[in-house]
């Protein structure tokens, strides 16, 4: 029998619960008990188990095999770390404490790791000193391996990574899958060599190269082994020829792709045809979904999409894939439903044919009794206020709760007083909705510290002052013992969280202003005319979550320009030798302009430390779901760095920033971000209150004299 295959039969007078090993009978035995008998496992230690004094059994006779049949992993924090929990909901992926534990039917095991595992197989700390060559180079042939990644061409590596895996695969209690795929960043080796194969096949070719070369050597001892690979960031494309071995298995990764909308809409056009065009390429493979369903800097925010995880997991059966990793809040306890998330989604995984909105409202009633329809017509308020404005959710970039108003928080705020209101003889109940107020509570506090409402403009909320509805968002963090708010944040604990808040509490939360001078002599776009004394300058920098300032390192902004371009110098102190060069998430400078606050057209331009510079032009802004366009700035950038002082000075055509012109008030507005790669550490001129430089409403306004 197939592993995960059921049978629940009546026949002649018995009752027959049998299944596939190691899971099947178990599954066979809960799902009588769910679907036959009325039980319900709502969390880990909530359940509703029907009091009966007897047990009328109709005629059964299911025979049923999950179309997702390798794995279904509904990644949640309860269904994370209990094994129980998570075979009653019958999920049993990489990444849950269920997989060692055979007594629950185990799960799917993935060595040395689900993912990113260049420096698992080769960790650098053991092969760099005596064989750098396995390693990046960069543009000058110079070996690396800090935010580095393999050198996939070189021979004698593959030949080490073989002998790794065949190693591991020799290990007791794998289950013969083995993950072959890049580090999370960039750095990808420049040798010769890795460009060629780049620019024959695409980034991922050398990937699957690799991948094919280890797959075709290491089943000639173990037959039934399974390489995988993620298609993932810089390697979301497929090879432009060449296919996967047999028994290279890839699973594909929804990077870049909205979560507001289904990942074959409109929206997600172009990621949805990459998805295919793996499929297509690689007919005979086996294939997975990592599948996310998150915002990974914020998992307090509301993040009201809470029906395409069903809309998804229809389309990914549909197309035949066999694995799917829902990644959901998996890191808290306190988010947006999320223990009804990874109750629907687990059922949706095992049977992608169920109604997702009958699954919410058998939940939302069982789950919260009475005040069910209040935090129904909740879910609807935030669902349709994020839907009119197109929001499309990105799982990184769309770090912002720009999409709410006061109007919406307020609206929200008085149905759940209603919700609680219809539970208040129930004290247990009370408790549950009064957490799922927590993301609601925590917009209305992040609107008050950024000026835009008074927390007493939510009157239902009951607070007297922000500094209140602090405390008690502090209270529920204990109360339910919350876990990590973020996955790679320097705000990511709760403790931190309010600190934060607290010291906004301190803050000006105004956007700051700036007198531009005009250069008594024009430079006409020379940087080695500009007279930088003449400048205005701008001496405190934020930090970008706080508004504090940022004390650690000297910095310096000088502006100055001559009615053709506007100059612009930042200055620190620092060893520009220990910058780290990664160009999206190491250390530079990332500059935004845009002719009105708040609005669209604006303008981006992002340098590294050594001058290397992208444009890019937003119609739509980020946070709304829009993609850039490519622009030309015709910016002239300098950079002088030594080991005491790193400065990068800009040359900008102003007619390139203000297409139709300064406006009559001579005002233009921008934003300066010093990004680093340490956590938390990110400043700017003007700061966001959040880790995301896209946020519009924070422009500073530049006056030109």
């Amino acid at each position: 029998m197939a592993t995960d295959r059921m049978l629940i039969k009546t026949q002649d007078g018995n009752l027959i619960l049998a299944g596939g090993r190691p899971r099947g009978t178990l599954y066979a035995v809960y799902t009588f008990l769910e679907d036959a008998v009325g039980c319900r496992w709502w969390t880990s230690t909530e359940e509703f188990v029907p009091q009966k004094s007897s047990l009328d059994i109709q005629a059964l006779n299911i025979d049923y095999t999950p179309p997702i049949s390798d794995f279904r992993m509904s990644y949640c924090f309860d269904v994370n770390k209990n094994p129980a929990f998570a075979a009653k909901l019958k999920s049993h992926g990489f990444f849950q404490d269920v997989k060692d534990h055979p007594e629950w039917g185990g799960g799917l095991i993935i060595k040395p790791s689900p993912c990113h595992t260049y420096y698992w197989l080769l960790p650098p700390k053991k092969y760099f000193a005596k064989h750098p060559e396995w390693y990046s180079a960069d543009k000058n042939g110079t070996r690396f391996f800090k935010r580095g990644q393999l050198c996939e061409t070189n021979p004698e590596m593959k030949k080490e990574m073989v002998r790794r895996v065949n190693e591991l695969l020799s290990q007791p209690g794998n289950s013969g899958y083995i993950t072959i795929c890049p580090q999370d960043w960039g750095g990808d080796c420049q040798c010769s060599k890795c460009l060629a194969a780049a620019k024959a096949e695409g980034r991922s070719g050398p990937m699957v190269q690799l991948a094919n070369y280890v797959a075709r050597e290491v089943v000639k001892d173990h037959p039934n082994a399974k390489i995988v690979i993620l298609p993932y960031n810089q390697c979301q494309d497929p090879p432009k020829n060449i296919q996967c071995a047999p028994n290279v298995l890839f699973e594909f990764c929804t990077s870049g792709f909205s979560m507001a909308n289904p990942v074959n809409a409109e929206a997600n056009k172009k990621g949805f045809a990459t998805f295919m065009a793996w499929k297509n390429r690689n007919p005979i493979s086996h294939f997975w979904v990592w599948c996310y369903n998150a915002v990974y800097q914020d998992f307090l925010q509301p993040f009201p999409n809470y029906p395409m995880a069903a809309a998804n997991i229809k389309i990914f059966a549909a197309n035949g894939v066999k694995g799917v990793m829902l990644q959901g809040d998996g890191y808290t306890t306190v988010g947006d439903f999320i223990r009804l998330r990874a109750w629907t989604i687990a059922h949706l995984l095992w049977n992608p044919e169920l109604s997702y909105a009958d699954l919410e409202k058998e939940f939302l009633e069982g789950y919260y009794g009475t005040a069910a329809p209040f935090l129904k017509a909740y879910m609807d308020l935030m669902e349709n206020t994020a839907k009119r404005q197109d929001i499309r959710m990105m799982m990184w970039s769309w770090k912002s709760i720009d999409f709410l108003s006061p109007e919406v928080l307020a609206e929200g705020a008085e149905l759940f007083k209603k919700a609680s209101a219809a539970v208040k003889n129930d004290p247990e109940t009370q408790k549950r909705v009064e957490r799922e107020k927590a993301p609601l509570i925590y917009a209305a506090i992040m609107f008050t510290l950024q000026g835009k409402m008074n927390i007493t403009d939510c009157p239902a909320l009951g607070y007297k002052d922000c500094r209140q509805a602090i405390d008690d968002l502090e209270r529920l963090f204990k109360t339910w013992k919350t876990g990590l708010l973020a996955e790679n944040a320097g705000n990511n604990t709760p403790e931190e969280r309010i600190r934060i808040m607290r010291s906004l509490l301190r803050t000006d939360n105004s956007c700051p202003d700036l007198r531009i001078p005009t250069l008594r002599a024009k430079a006409s776009g020379d940087l080695t005319k500009v007279d930088w004394t003449q400048a205005a300058v701008i001496e405190k920098w934020k930090v970008l979550l706080t508004g504090e300032e940022f004390p650690e390192q000297k910095r310096i902004g000088r502006l100055a320009h001559d009615d053709q371009y506007l100059y612009l110098q930042f200055q620190e102190e620092t060893d520009s030798a220990q910058l780290d060069p990664d160009f999206w998430t190491g250390d530079g400078w990332e500059l935004f302009f845009a002719s009105e606050r708040g609005k669209t057209p604006c303008y981006q331009i992002a340098i590294d430390p050594k001058g290397k510079h992208i444009d890019y032009a937003w119609k739509i802004s980020m946070i709304k779901g829009g993609t850039p366009k490519k622009w030309d700035s015709g910016a002239v950038i300098k950079v002088d760095a030594n080991s005491k002082i790193w400065k990068v000075s800009i040359a900008l055509p102003l007619d390139k920033i203000t297409p139709n012109g300064i406006n009559t008030h001579g005002k233009l507005y921008a934003n300066f971000y010093r990004r680093t790669p340490a956590p938390g550490k990110n400043t700017a001129w003007s700061p966001n209150f959040q880790e995301n430089f896209h946020l519009l409403s924070r422009l500073g306004e530049l006056s030109l004299q």
